[in-house]
């Protein structure tokens, strides 16, 4: 988006969330537009305010990569693991590091996105370390490393709570079929989705 399309664009998502507050797309196209425009404030409040709708949702990854594209100042996301202190407890800061992951697996630097990702679980000891487990995951997947995929994903699900457990199902099951273990593959889709008949 350039010129004054972001702020079209915002004031249309807008509405569309105000008149369809069920369509959860639309306050996420707010953000985007948000970010389009620099508004980094507001970024931070409404993404913050959206997370619980999109956590597990499959498109956050891509919708975070985007936002931190834009916001071309993710060496903050480094500066902030210097200060335990100042990171604890604050969600911008948290989203941060998400999109700064992102990108970096996005961008394709794997070794770095894992690096982020250990530091994260490694000083993260609430519930969110899971979550960075279940990233870590993420790395040895996306470096074709499947054994150890799968490890960290078990250990994930093992730990996770019930709004990790269904996307954590869904990467178990791409493990086993980049395994070639299609019965366990079946298996985990079918604990998603219900039986899979042939």
């Amino acid at each position: 988006l350039t010129g004054e399309q972001p702020g079209i664009a915002l004031a249309r998502f807008q509405d569309a969330a105000r008149l369809l507050p069920g369509g959860k797309i639309y306050a996420m196209n707010a953000v985007l537009a948000l970010a389009a425009l620099g508004r980094w404030e507001q970024v931070d409040i409404h993404l913050a305010r959206i997370f619980s709708d999109w956590r597990d949702d499959i498109r956050f990854p891509v919708a975070a990569a985007m936002i931190g594209i834009a916001r071309q100042d993710l060496a903050r996301a480094e500066e902030w693991l210097r200060n335990p202190a100042e990171f604890a407890g604050q969600p911008a800061h948290q989203l941060v590091a998400d999109q700064y992951f992102y990108v970096l697996l996005w961008q394709n630097q794997i070794a770095r996105a894992e690096q982020f990702a250990q530091r994260m679980a490694d000083r993260d000891r609430t519930t969110r370390s899971s979550i960075w487990t279940e990233r870590l995951g993420d790395t040895a997947f996306m470096s074709g490393d499947f054994g150890t995929a799968l490890r960290l994903y078990e250990e994930t699900l093992r730990a996770g709570d019930d709004h990790t457990q269904a996307r954590v199902l869904l990467k178990l099951s791409d493990v086993y079929f980049r395994l070639n273990d299609l019965d366990k593959e079946r298996h985990y889709r079918e604990l998603l989705y219900g039986r899979l008949e042939r």
